[in-house]
Protein backbone atom coordinates (compact mmCIF):
# COMPACT_ATOMS: atom_id res chain seq x y z
CA UNK A 1 0.00 0.00 0.00
CA UNK A 2 1.49 3.27 -1.15
CA UNK A 3 1.37 6.00 1.81
CA UNK A 4 -0.50 9.16 0.97
CA UNK A 5 1.87 11.20 3.02
CA UNK A 6 5.53 10.01 4.82
CA UNK A 7 5.26 11.34 8.03
CA UNK A 8 2.34 12.98 10.33
CA UNK A 9 3.64 16.10 10.44
CA UNK A 10 3.38 16.45 6.32
CA UNK A 11 -0.44 14.81 6.86
CA UNK A 12 -1.02 17.34 9.48
CA UNK A 13 0.50 20.80 7.38
CA UNK A 14 -1.61 18.84 3.61
CA UNK A 15 -4.77 18.56 5.73
CA UNK A 16 -5.00 21.42 8.14
CA UNK A 17 -4.27 23.23 4.46
CA UNK A 18 -7.29 21.62 2.96
CA UNK A 19 -10.28 21.88 5.96
CA UNK A 20 -8.94 24.81 7.14
CA UNK A 21 -12.42 26.31 7.97
CA UNK A 22 -13.58 23.28 9.45
CA UNK A 23 -14.28 22.29 12.68
CA UNK A 24 -11.93 20.30 14.58
CA UNK A 25 -12.35 19.82 18.33
CA UNK A 26 -14.87 21.28 21.02
CA UNK A 27 -14.43 21.88 24.12
CA UNK A 28 -17.29 22.95 26.87
CA UNK A 29 -17.99 26.11 28.10
CA UNK A 30 -21.06 27.14 29.74
CA UNK A 31 -23.39 24.24 28.36
CA UNK A 32 -22.30 25.18 24.58
CA UNK A 33 -18.66 24.50 22.46
CA UNK A 34 -15.95 26.12 21.54
CA UNK A 35 -14.55 24.68 18.36
CA UNK A 36 -11.12 25.27 17.03
CA UNK A 37 -10.68 24.77 13.38
CA UNK A 38 -7.78 22.73 11.44
CA UNK A 39 -6.46 26.67 10.68
CA UNK A 40 -6.22 27.51 14.40
CA UNK A 41 -4.85 24.11 15.25
CA UNK A 42 -2.20 24.27 12.76
CA UNK A 43 -1.05 27.66 14.07
CA UNK A 44 -1.42 26.47 17.29
CA UNK A 45 1.35 23.67 16.72
CA UNK A 46 3.56 26.03 15.56
CA UNK A 47 3.63 28.10 18.13
CA UNK A 48 4.03 25.06 20.67
CA UNK A 49 6.77 23.62 18.61
CA UNK A 50 9.14 27.25 19.13
CA UNK A 51 8.35 26.59 22.50
CA UNK A 52 9.20 22.89 22.79
CA UNK A 53 12.12 24.58 21.10
CA UNK A 54 12.97 26.68 23.72
CA UNK A 55 12.75 23.98 26.39
CA UNK A 56 15.70 22.20 24.69
CA UNK A 57 13.12 19.65 22.62
CA UNK A 58 14.69 18.44 19.40
CA UNK A 59 15.19 15.34 17.33
CA UNK A 60 14.88 12.68 19.23
CA UNK A 61 13.93 13.71 23.04
CA UNK A 62 10.79 12.73 24.70
CA UNK A 63 7.73 14.42 25.64
CA UNK A 64 5.74 12.39 28.05
CA UNK A 65 1.91 13.27 29.43
CA UNK A 66 -0.18 12.66 31.98
CA UNK A 67 -3.62 14.07 31.18
CA UNK A 68 -7.58 12.69 30.31
CA UNK A 69 -8.31 14.04 26.73
CA UNK A 70 -8.13 17.39 26.16
CA UNK A 71 -7.46 19.59 23.18
CA UNK A 72 -3.48 20.88 24.56
CA UNK A 73 -3.19 16.97 24.87
CA UNK A 74 -3.35 16.88 21.10
CA UNK A 75 -1.64 20.18 19.50
CA UNK A 76 0.92 19.30 22.36
CA UNK A 77 0.92 15.75 20.82
CA UNK A 78 1.57 16.98 17.25
CA UNK A 79 3.77 20.00 18.28
CA UNK A 80 6.30 17.09 19.55
CA UNK A 81 6.10 15.30 16.63
CA UNK A 82 7.09 18.68 14.42
CA UNK A 83 9.93 18.94 16.58
CA UNK A 84 11.07 15.61 15.65
CA UNK A 85 10.68 14.30 18.80
CA UNK A 86 8.78 11.10 20.50
CA UNK A 87 5.34 11.46 22.43
CA UNK A 88 4.97 9.29 25.46
CA UNK A 89 1.08 9.04 26.78
CA UNK A 90 0.55 7.98 29.84
CA UNK A 91 -3.09 7.40 31.60
CA UNK A 92 -4.11 10.02 34.61
CA UNK A 93 -5.60 6.92 36.45
CA UNK A 94 -2.29 4.94 36.58
CA UNK A 95 -0.54 4.69 39.91
CA UNK A 96 3.09 7.22 40.83
CA UNK A 97 5.20 4.39 40.27
CA UNK A 98 4.00 3.73 36.94
CA UNK A 99 4.38 6.88 35.76
CA UNK A 100 7.67 7.27 36.98
CA UNK A 101 8.81 4.11 35.64
CA UNK A 102 7.36 5.14 31.99
CA UNK A 103 9.26 8.43 31.94
CA UNK A 104 12.37 6.59 33.38
CA UNK A 105 12.43 3.85 30.76
CA UNK A 106 11.64 6.37 28.16
CA UNK A 107 13.94 9.36 29.09
CA UNK A 108 11.52 11.75 28.67
CA UNK A 109 12.98 15.64 28.80
CA UNK A 110 9.49 17.28 29.60
CA UNK A 111 6.50 16.08 31.29
CA UNK A 112 3.14 17.68 30.48
CA UNK A 113 0.47 17.59 33.34
CA UNK A 114 -3.48 18.58 33.54
CA UNK A 115 -3.38 19.00 37.24
CA UNK A 116 -1.40 21.38 39.18
CA UNK A 117 -1.24 19.11 42.45
CA UNK A 118 0.69 17.13 40.24
CA UNK A 119 2.57 19.58 38.36
CA UNK A 120 4.14 20.30 42.03
CA UNK A 121 4.75 16.67 42.94
CA UNK A 122 6.41 16.26 39.45
CA UNK A 123 8.85 19.12 40.20
CA UNK A 124 10.41 16.68 42.89
CA UNK A 125 10.92 14.13 41.06
CA UNK A 126 13.17 15.84 38.97
CA UNK A 127 16.98 14.64 39.72
CA UNK A 128 17.71 11.98 41.85
CA UNK A 129 14.29 9.82 41.29
CA UNK A 130 14.46 11.28 36.93
CA UNK A 131 17.49 12.73 35.92
CA UNK A 132 16.53 13.02 32.50
CA UNK A 133 13.44 15.26 33.42
CA UNK A 134 14.51 19.11 32.97
CA UNK A 135 10.57 20.56 32.74
CA UNK A 136 7.14 20.30 33.73
CA UNK A 137 4.60 21.45 31.70
CA UNK A 138 0.61 22.31 33.07
CA UNK A 139 -1.58 21.96 30.25
CA UNK A 140 -4.25 24.04 32.48
CA UNK A 141 -4.09 27.72 33.83
CA UNK A 142 -2.72 28.62 37.22
CA UNK A 143 -3.27 31.98 39.34
CA UNK A 144 0.72 31.38 39.86
CA UNK A 145 3.11 33.08 37.72
CA UNK A 146 5.70 30.46 38.59
CA UNK A 147 4.09 28.09 37.21
CA UNK A 148 5.07 26.98 33.71
CA UNK A 149 2.06 26.60 31.63
CA UNK A 150 0.34 25.38 28.40
CA UNK A 151 -0.39 29.28 27.45
CA UNK A 152 3.01 30.64 28.41
CA UNK A 153 4.76 27.79 26.20
CA UNK A 154 2.71 29.29 23.22
CA UNK A 155 3.68 32.59 24.26
CA UNK A 156 7.14 31.98 24.13
CA UNK A 157 7.09 29.83 21.00
CA UNK A 158 5.04 33.01 19.20
CA UNK A 159 7.81 34.98 19.79
CA UNK A 160 10.55 32.15 18.67
CA UNK A 161 9.29 30.40 15.48
CA UNK A 162 10.70 27.27 14.40
CA UNK A 163 10.40 25.02 11.18
CA UNK A 164 8.97 21.65 11.68
CA UNK A 165 11.02 19.06 11.36
CA UNK A 166 10.35 15.98 8.84
CA UNK A 167 10.87 12.73 9.89
CA UNK A 168 11.22 9.39 7.94
CA UNK A 169 8.74 7.08 7.48
CA UNK A 170 10.17 4.72 9.65
CA UNK A 171 11.30 7.04 12.60
CA UNK A 172 9.87 6.45 15.78
CA UNK A 173 7.04 8.85 16.93
CA UNK A 174 5.64 7.59 19.77
CA UNK A 175 6.21 5.16 22.43
CA UNK A 176 2.60 4.00 24.13
CA UNK A 177 2.96 1.86 26.99
CA UNK A 178 0.83 -1.40 27.11
CA UNK A 179 -1.12 -1.22 30.72
CA UNK A 180 -0.19 -4.35 31.47
CA UNK A 181 -2.27 -7.44 33.23
CA UNK A 182 0.94 -8.52 34.78
CA UNK A 183 4.27 -6.44 35.55
CA UNK A 184 5.83 -3.31 34.46
CA UNK A 185 4.22 -1.61 31.24
CA UNK A 186 5.76 -2.38 27.81
CA UNK A 187 6.70 0.75 25.70
CA UNK A 188 5.64 -0.29 22.42
CA UNK A 189 7.66 1.47 20.00
CA UNK A 190 5.31 3.12 16.96
CA UNK A 191 6.76 4.37 13.52
CA UNK A 192 5.29 7.22 11.20
CA UNK A 193 4.68 4.30 8.95
CA UNK A 194 2.65 2.28 11.23
CA UNK A 195 0.31 5.35 12.06
CA UNK A 196 0.03 6.14 8.87
CA UNK A 197 -0.78 2.67 7.35
CA UNK A 198 -3.54 2.13 9.79
CA UNK A 199 -5.28 5.01 9.70
CA UNK A 200 -5.26 4.84 5.28
CA UNK A 201 -5.88 1.06 5.91
CA UNK A 202 -8.64 2.27 7.93
CA UNK A 203 -9.99 4.79 5.19
CA UNK A 204 -10.18 1.47 2.57
CA UNK A 205 -12.71 -0.34 5.02
CA UNK A 206 -14.63 2.56 6.97
CA UNK A 207 -16.39 4.58 5.05
CA UNK A 208 -15.48 7.97 6.82
CA UNK A 209 -16.92 11.40 5.69
CA UNK A 210 -15.40 14.88 5.56
CA UNK A 211 -17.09 17.04 7.99
CA UNK A 212 -18.43 13.47 10.52
CA UNK A 213 -18.29 14.33 14.10
CA UNK A 214 -17.76 12.23 17.16
CA UNK A 215 -18.05 12.60 20.86
CA UNK A 216 -14.35 11.81 22.50
CA UNK A 217 -14.30 9.69 25.87
CA UNK A 218 -11.85 7.14 24.69
CA UNK A 219 -8.56 7.88 26.44
CA UNK A 220 -5.93 8.95 23.65
CA UNK A 221 -3.76 7.20 25.76
CA UNK A 222 -5.33 3.77 24.03
CA UNK A 223 -4.30 2.69 20.33
CA UNK A 224 -7.84 2.58 19.49
CA UNK A 225 -9.01 6.51 20.86
CA UNK A 226 -6.24 8.19 19.42
CA UNK A 227 -6.24 6.29 15.89
CA UNK A 228 -9.98 6.86 15.54
CA UNK A 229 -9.86 10.77 17.26
CA UNK A 230 -6.59 12.00 16.78
CA UNK A 231 -5.17 10.65 13.49
CA UNK A 232 -7.46 9.54 11.29
CA UNK A 233 -9.73 12.73 12.70
CA UNK A 234 -6.58 14.93 10.92
CA UNK A 235 -6.58 12.95 7.55
CA UNK A 236 -10.43 12.95 7.21
CA UNK A 237 -11.27 15.98 7.96
CA UNK A 238 -13.60 14.83 11.17
CA UNK A 239 -14.39 16.63 13.87
CA UNK A 240 -14.54 15.63 18.06
CA UNK A 241 -16.43 16.73 20.78
CA UNK A 242 -14.62 16.70 24.47
CA UNK A 243 -16.12 14.87 26.57
CA UNK A 244 -14.54 16.14 30.52
CA UNK A 245 -17.43 13.98 32.21
CA UNK A 246 -18.55 10.46 31.79
CA UNK A 247 -21.82 10.96 34.27
CA UNK A 248 -22.62 13.88 31.09
CA UNK A 249 -21.94 11.51 28.27
CA UNK A 250 -25.65 10.62 27.48
CA UNK A 251 -26.33 14.98 27.51
CA UNK A 252 -23.51 15.28 25.30
CA UNK A 253 -24.30 13.02 22.96
CA UNK A 254 -27.74 14.65 22.46
CA UNK A 255 -26.18 17.88 21.83
CA UNK A 256 -23.12 17.08 20.27
CA UNK A 257 -25.14 14.84 17.81
CA UNK A 258 -22.03 12.75 16.64
CA UNK A 259 -22.47 10.87 13.45
CA UNK A 260 -19.49 8.64 14.53
CA UNK A 261 -19.05 6.71 18.31
CA UNK A 262 -16.01 5.10 19.15
CA UNK A 263 -16.21 3.27 22.11
CA UNK A 264 -15.19 -0.02 24.35
CA UNK A 265 -17.84 -3.19 24.89
CA UNK A 266 -18.36 -2.31 28.21
CA UNK A 267 -20.10 0.99 27.24
CA UNK A 268 -21.93 -1.18 24.82
CA UNK A 269 -23.06 -4.04 27.42
CA UNK A 270 -24.26 -1.17 29.94
CA UNK A 271 -26.60 0.46 26.96
CA UNK A 272 -27.66 -3.19 26.30
CA UNK A 273 -28.40 -3.98 30.32
CA UNK A 274 -30.23 -0.43 31.17
CA UNK A 275 -32.61 -0.77 28.22
CA UNK A 276 -33.41 -3.85 29.33
CA UNK A 277 -33.72 -3.78 32.68
CA UNK A 278 -35.82 -0.15 32.66
CA UNK A 279 -38.34 -1.91 30.41
CA UNK A 280 -38.62 -4.62 32.43
CA UNK A 281 -39.05 -2.90 35.67
CA UNK A 282 -41.98 -0.70 33.76
CA UNK A 283 -43.95 -3.75 32.49
CA UNK A 284 -43.06 -7.20 32.02
CA UNK A 285 -46.18 -7.01 29.04
CA UNK A 286 -43.97 -3.97 27.45
CA UNK A 287 -41.06 -5.89 27.82
CA UNK A 288 -42.37 -9.09 25.80
CA UNK A 289 -43.54 -6.53 23.18
CA UNK A 290 -40.30 -4.88 23.22
CA UNK A 291 -38.49 -8.55 22.90
CA UNK A 292 -41.12 -9.17 20.10
CA UNK A 293 -39.73 -6.10 18.23
CA UNK A 294 -36.24 -6.94 18.93
CA UNK A 295 -36.92 -10.41 16.70
CA UNK A 296 -39.37 -8.41 13.84
CA UNK A 297 -36.81 -5.78 13.30
CA UNK A 298 -33.82 -8.66 13.41
CA UNK A 299 -35.92 -10.77 10.22
CA UNK A 300 -36.16 -7.43 8.41
CA UNK A 301 -32.79 -6.48 8.43
CA UNK A 302 -31.76 -9.59 7.48
CA UNK A 303 -34.03 -9.39 4.34
CA UNK A 304 -36.69 -11.68 5.57
CA UNK A 305 -40.56 -10.45 4.85
CA UNK A 306 -42.74 -9.08 7.76
CA UNK A 307 -46.45 -10.64 7.77
CA UNK A 308 -48.55 -7.79 8.34
CA UNK A 309 -48.72 -8.17 12.53
CA UNK A 310 -44.62 -8.52 12.71
CA UNK A 311 -44.88 -5.28 10.39
CA UNK A 312 -47.00 -3.70 12.60
CA UNK A 313 -45.36 -4.63 15.69
CA UNK A 314 -41.80 -3.44 14.31
CA UNK A 315 -43.50 0.35 13.74
CA UNK A 316 -44.95 0.22 17.15
CA UNK A 317 -42.06 -1.02 18.98
CA UNK A 318 -39.97 1.75 16.59
CA UNK A 319 -41.87 4.12 18.33
CA UNK A 320 -42.27 3.28 21.58
CA UNK A 321 -38.51 2.00 22.30
CA UNK A 322 -36.08 2.09 19.28
CA UNK A 323 -36.32 5.67 18.16
CA UNK A 324 -36.50 6.82 21.70
CA UNK A 325 -32.90 5.52 22.20
CA UNK A 326 -31.37 6.83 18.85
CA UNK A 327 -32.66 10.15 19.73
CA UNK A 328 -30.60 9.72 23.10
CA UNK A 329 -27.51 9.79 20.39
CA UNK A 330 -28.41 12.66 19.03
CA UNK A 331 -30.91 10.94 16.05
CA UNK A 332 -27.31 11.32 13.70
CA UNK A 333 -25.03 8.46 14.59
CA UNK A 334 -24.22 6.49 11.24
CA UNK A 335 -22.13 4.10 12.97
CA UNK A 336 -20.97 3.32 16.24
CA UNK A 337 -17.15 1.36 16.62
CA UNK A 338 -16.16 -1.27 19.17
CA UNK A 339 -12.75 -2.00 19.89
CA UNK A 340 -10.33 -3.20 23.05
CA UNK A 341 -11.51 -6.54 23.12
CA UNK A 342 -14.27 -9.04 22.34
CA UNK A 343 -18.41 -7.89 22.17
CA UNK A 344 -20.24 -9.95 22.96
CA UNK A 345 -22.35 -10.90 19.56
CA UNK A 346 -25.85 -10.95 21.36
CA UNK A 347 -25.14 -7.24 22.15
CA UNK A 348 -23.99 -6.09 18.12
CA UNK A 349 -27.46 -7.47 17.12
CA UNK A 350 -29.47 -5.79 19.77
CA UNK A 351 -28.18 -2.60 18.52
CA UNK A 352 -28.28 -3.03 14.85
CA UNK A 353 -32.15 -3.98 15.78
CA UNK A 354 -32.50 -1.00 17.37
CA UNK A 355 -31.35 0.99 14.58
CA UNK A 356 -28.10 1.89 15.03
CA UNK A 357 -24.70 0.30 12.75
CA UNK A 358 -22.53 -1.17 15.28
CA UNK A 359 -19.16 -2.47 13.66
CA UNK A 360 -16.22 -4.35 15.57
CA UNK A 361 -12.40 -4.51 15.06
CA UNK A 362 -9.81 -6.16 16.20
CA UNK A 363 -5.83 -4.84 16.93
CA UNK A 364 -3.71 -4.06 19.58
CA UNK A 365 -1.01 -1.40 20.69
CA UNK A 366 1.84 -3.75 18.76
CA UNK A 367 -0.58 -3.81 15.46
CA UNK A 368 -4.40 -3.00 14.18
CA UNK A 369 -5.76 -5.86 12.63
CA UNK A 370 -8.88 -5.84 11.16
CA UNK A 371 -12.22 -4.32 11.20
CA UNK A 372 -15.32 -4.75 9.82
CA UNK A 373 -17.57 -2.77 7.33
CA UNK A 374 -21.21 -1.30 6.79
CA UNK A 375 -21.49 -3.79 3.50
CA UNK A 376 -19.09 -6.30 4.37
CA UNK A 377 -19.81 -7.39 7.98
CA UNK A 378 -20.39 -10.77 10.03
CA UNK A 379 -21.55 -10.87 13.65
CA UNK A 380 -19.37 -12.71 16.19
CA UNK A 381 -16.39 -11.66 14.11
CA UNK A 382 -14.05 -8.97 13.90
CA UNK A 383 -13.67 -8.52 10.40
CA UNK A 384 -11.64 -8.67 7.37
CA UNK A 385 -8.06 -7.77 7.68
CA UNK A 386 -7.14 -4.49 6.59
CA UNK A 387 -5.26 -3.93 3.29
CA UNK A 388 -1.51 -4.51 3.50
CA UNK A 389 -1.75 -6.93 6.78
CA UNK A 390 -1.73 -10.35 6.63
CA UNK A 391 -3.24 -12.96 9.29
CA UNK A 392 -1.57 -16.50 9.82
CA UNK A 393 -3.57 -18.85 12.55
CA UNK A 394 -0.97 -21.46 14.45
CA UNK A 395 -1.95 -24.43 15.17
CA UNK A 396 1.24 -25.59 17.08
CA UNK A 397 -0.47 -23.80 20.04
CA UNK A 398 -1.96 -25.55 22.97
CA UNK A 399 -5.89 -24.32 22.10
CA UNK A 400 -9.34 -25.42 22.98
CA UNK A 401 -10.49 -26.27 19.70
CA UNK A 402 -8.88 -27.59 16.82
CA UNK A 403 -9.50 -24.83 14.45
CA UNK A 404 -8.02 -21.93 16.59
CA UNK A 405 -4.64 -21.35 17.06
CA UNK A 406 -2.67 -18.13 17.70
CA UNK A 407 -3.13 -15.14 15.56
CA UNK A 408 0.51 -13.96 13.57
CA UNK A 409 0.18 -10.35 12.35
CA UNK A 410 1.92 -9.54 9.12
CA UNK A 411 2.44 -6.07 7.17
CA UNK A 412 2.97 -2.22 8.29
CA UNK A 413 0.86 -1.52 10.94
CA UNK A 414 3.41 -3.45 13.13
CA UNK A 415 5.41 -1.91 16.13
CA UNK A 416 9.13 -1.34 15.65
CA UNK A 417 9.47 -3.47 18.95
CA UNK A 418 9.33 -3.16 22.94
CA UNK A 419 11.34 -0.03 23.82
CA UNK A 420 14.57 -1.37 26.19
CA UNK A 421 13.13 -4.65 26.00
CA UNK A 422 15.51 -6.71 22.55
CA UNK A 423 14.83 -9.99 24.13
CA UNK A 424 10.85 -9.94 24.44
CA UNK A 425 10.73 -8.16 21.30
CA UNK A 426 12.68 -10.90 19.64
CA UNK A 427 10.85 -13.99 21.61
CA UNK A 428 7.14 -11.93 19.83
CA UNK A 429 8.60 -11.88 16.30
CA UNK A 430 8.95 -15.06 14.13
CA UNK A 431 11.74 -15.47 12.10
CA UNK A 432 9.82 -14.48 8.89
CA UNK A 433 8.70 -11.19 10.57
CA UNK A 434 5.71 -11.68 11.77
CA UNK A 435 4.28 -10.79 15.44
CA UNK A 436 2.50 -13.05 17.79
CA UNK A 437 -0.20 -11.43 19.22
CA UNK A 438 -1.05 -13.99 22.32
CA UNK A 439 -4.50 -13.92 20.98
CA UNK A 440 -6.47 -17.30 20.10
CA UNK A 441 -8.95 -18.06 17.08
CA UNK A 442 -9.50 -18.80 13.45
CA UNK A 443 -10.41 -17.48 10.02
CA UNK A 444 -13.63 -18.76 8.58
CA UNK A 445 -14.61 -19.64 5.24
CA UNK A 446 -15.62 -16.04 3.83
CA UNK A 447 -11.91 -14.87 5.12
CA UNK A 448 -13.69 -13.27 8.26
CA UNK A 449 -11.31 -13.17 11.62
CA UNK A 450 -13.16 -14.48 14.79
CA UNK A 451 -11.25 -14.54 18.50
CA UNK A 452 -11.77 -17.05 20.92
CA UNK A 453 -9.46 -16.04 23.67
CA UNK A 454 -5.79 -15.49 25.28
CA UNK A 455 -3.06 -18.48 25.25
CA UNK A 456 -1.99 -17.45 28.44
CA UNK A 457 -5.62 -17.75 29.90
CA UNK A 458 -6.39 -20.98 28.24
CA UNK A 459 -6.62 -23.55 31.02
CA UNK A 460 -7.03 -27.11 31.69
CA UNK A 461 -9.85 -29.04 34.33
CA UNK A 462 -8.58 -31.47 36.56
CA UNK A 463 -10.40 -33.71 33.80
CA UNK A 464 -8.49 -33.17 30.83
CA UNK A 465 -10.93 -30.28 29.16
CA UNK A 466 -10.01 -26.76 27.87
CA UNK A 467 -11.40 -23.59 29.11
CA UNK A 468 -11.50 -20.17 27.57
CA UNK A 469 -12.79 -18.14 30.47
CA UNK A 470 -12.66 -14.94 28.97
CA UNK A 471 -15.61 -16.15 26.54
CA UNK A 472 -17.64 -17.45 29.53
CA UNK A 473 -17.19 -13.81 31.44
CA UNK A 474 -18.38 -11.75 28.63
CA UNK A 475 -21.43 -13.91 28.49
CA UNK A 476 -22.76 -13.87 32.08
CA UNK A 477 -21.89 -10.02 31.51
CA UNK A 478 -25.21 -9.77 29.66
CA UNK A 479 -27.15 -10.15 32.69
CA UNK A 480 -28.68 -6.96 34.62
CA UNK A 481 -27.51 -8.19 38.02
CA UNK A 482 -23.30 -8.92 37.24
CA UNK A 483 -21.02 -6.25 37.28
CA UNK A 484 -18.16 -7.72 36.78
CA UNK A 485 -17.28 -11.44 37.20
CA UNK A 486 -13.93 -13.82 36.84
CA UNK A 487 -14.15 -17.05 35.96
CA UNK A 488 -11.27 -19.86 38.11
CA UNK A 489 -10.93 -23.26 37.22
CA UNK A 490 -7.16 -23.79 36.43
CA UNK A 491 -6.12 -27.70 37.27
CA UNK A 492 -9.74 -27.84 39.29
CA UNK A 493 -12.80 -30.37 38.87
CA UNK A 494 -15.20 -27.89 37.82
CA UNK A 495 -15.49 -23.87 37.30
CA UNK A 496 -16.31 -21.43 39.85
CA UNK A 497 -17.17 -17.66 39.71
CA UNK A 498 -15.93 -14.62 41.43
CA UNK A 499 -19.00 -11.73 40.62
CA UNK A 500 -19.16 -8.38 41.54
CA UNK A 501 -22.76 -7.33 41.72
CA UNK A 502 -24.90 -4.95 39.83
CA UNK A 503 -25.67 -2.97 42.94
CA UNK A 504 -28.65 -0.64 41.17
CA UNK A 505 -30.26 -3.61 39.60
CA UNK A 506 -30.17 -5.57 43.33
CA UNK A 507 -31.87 -2.83 45.15
CA UNK A 508 -34.63 -2.72 42.55
CA UNK A 509 -34.75 -6.63 42.72
CA UNK A 510 -34.59 -6.95 46.65
CA UNK A 511 -37.53 -4.27 46.76
CA UNK A 512 -40.36 -5.54 44.48
CA UNK A 513 -39.74 -8.69 46.21
CA UNK A 514 -39.82 -7.60 49.71
CA UNK A 515 -36.34 -8.75 50.64
CA UNK A 516 -35.48 -6.75 53.87
CA UNK A 517 -31.67 -6.17 55.35
CA UNK A 518 -28.63 -4.45 54.14
CA UNK A 519 -26.24 -5.21 50.95
CA UNK A 520 -24.42 -7.38 53.12
CA UNK A 521 -27.48 -9.39 54.33
CA UNK A 522 -28.51 -9.67 50.34
CA UNK A 523 -25.48 -11.93 49.57
CA UNK A 524 -26.43 -13.74 51.80
CA UNK A 525 -30.22 -14.58 51.33
CA UNK A 526 -31.49 -17.67 49.50
CA UNK A 527 -33.78 -15.66 47.54
CA UNK A 528 -30.83 -13.58 46.29
CA UNK A 529 -28.63 -17.10 45.66
CA UNK A 530 -31.22 -18.76 43.78
CA UNK A 531 -31.43 -15.02 41.32
CA UNK A 532 -27.74 -15.46 40.37
CA UNK A 533 -28.17 -18.99 40.25
CA UNK A 534 -30.86 -18.65 37.71
CA UNK A 535 -28.85 -15.78 36.16
CA UNK A 536 -25.49 -18.07 35.69
CA UNK A 537 -27.82 -20.85 33.77
CA UNK A 538 -29.59 -18.78 31.74
CA UNK A 539 -26.53 -16.76 30.21
CA UNK A 540 -24.17 -19.53 30.27
CA UNK A 541 -26.57 -21.89 28.22
CA UNK A 542 -24.48 -21.86 25.09
CA UNK A 543 -21.68 -23.30 27.03
CA UNK A 544 -20.35 -27.17 27.44
CA UNK A 545 -21.29 -28.18 30.71
CA UNK A 546 -17.85 -28.26 31.88
CA UNK A 547 -17.10 -24.32 31.14
CA UNK A 548 -19.96 -23.04 33.34
CA UNK A 549 -19.32 -22.22 36.80
CA UNK A 550 -20.60 -24.87 39.14
CA UNK A 551 -20.37 -22.40 42.41
CA UNK A 552 -20.16 -18.52 42.59
CA UNK A 553 -19.08 -16.23 45.06
CA UNK A 554 -21.10 -12.49 45.37
CA UNK A 555 -19.07 -9.14 45.81
CA UNK A 556 -19.69 -5.85 46.21
CA UNK A 557 -16.50 -3.73 45.55
CA UNK A 558 -16.35 -2.96 42.09
CA UNK A 559 -12.41 -3.75 40.21
CA UNK A 560 -11.00 -0.40 39.93
CA UNK A 561 -7.82 0.93 38.54
CA UNK A 562 -7.67 2.55 41.93
CA UNK A 563 -7.77 -1.30 43.60
CA UNK A 564 -5.20 -2.35 40.90
CA UNK A 565 -7.83 -5.26 40.26
CA UNK A 566 -8.08 -3.98 36.41
CA UNK A 567 -6.09 -2.24 33.85
CA UNK A 568 -6.92 1.66 32.95
CA UNK A 569 -8.20 -0.11 29.52
CA UNK A 570 -10.32 -2.08 31.66
CA UNK A 571 -8.47 -5.58 31.54
CA UNK A 572 -8.72 -8.09 34.33
CA UNK A 573 -5.71 -8.63 36.20
CA UNK A 574 -6.22 -12.25 37.07
CA UNK A 575 -3.30 -12.76 39.06
CA UNK A 576 -4.47 -9.33 41.00
CA UNK A 577 -7.98 -10.84 41.60
CA UNK A 578 -6.47 -14.23 42.37
CA UNK A 579 -4.60 -12.88 45.07
CA UNK A 580 -6.98 -10.64 46.88
CA UNK A 581 -9.75 -13.38 46.79
CA UNK A 582 -7.73 -16.41 47.26
CA UNK A 583 -9.38 -17.76 50.10
CA UNK A 584 -13.14 -17.15 48.87
CA UNK A 585 -11.47 -19.00 45.47
CA UNK A 586 -10.55 -21.78 47.55
CA UNK A 587 -13.95 -21.96 49.97
CA UNK A 588 -15.79 -22.61 46.74
CA UNK A 589 -14.00 -26.19 46.00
Amino acid sequence: MELMYQNVVEMMDRCCEEYADLPMYGAPVDGDYNWMTFRDFAETVAELRGGLDLLGVGVGDRVGVISANMIPWVTMAYATFSAGAVYVPMYPQQHKEEWQYILRDSNCKVLLVASEKLYHEALTWRGEILPELKHVVLLRDSESSEVQTYESLRKMGQQHPVPAQYPDTGALVEIMYTSGTTGNPKGVMLSHRGVLSTVQAGLTSIPFRKGDRTLAFLPWAHIFGQICEVHGLMMFGMSAAMNENLAKLVDELGQVKPTLLFAVPRVYNRIYEKIHLQINNKSPKLYSLFQYGLTCSAKRRHGEKLSLKEALAFKLCDKLFFSKVRARFGNRLRMAYSGGSALNPEVIEFVQNIGITLLEGYGLTEAIVSANAPDVQKTGAVGKPLPGVRVEIDRSVTTANEQDGEIIIHGPTLMLGYHNLPEETASVFTPEGGFRTGDVGNIDEDGFLRITGRVKEIYKLENGKYCVPALVEEALKLSPFINQVMIYGFQKLYNVALIVVEVDALKTHASRNNIAGTLEDWLKDEEILKLYKQELRKYAADFQDYERPKRFHLLTEEWTVDNNLITPTLKLKRNRVEERFQEELAGMY
